[in-house]
């Protein structure tokens, strides 16, 4: 069994709807579980 971990940071600045960066997450989450096969969760950064 292989086990990996890949961490990605997206920082979307031009956009201030939190439902729009959302949105956006969410569709890139999606294309990557459906292209990979693969898991993904969010977590927010806290700064």
């Amino acid at each position: 069994m292989i086990v990996s971990m890949l961490q990605v940071i997206f920082e979307i600045s031009d956009i201030d709807s939190v439902k729009e960066k959302h949105r956006i997450v969410q569709s890139v989450k999606a294309k990557l579980q459906k292209y990979f096969h693969l898991s993904t969760t969010e977590v927010d950064l806290l700064k």
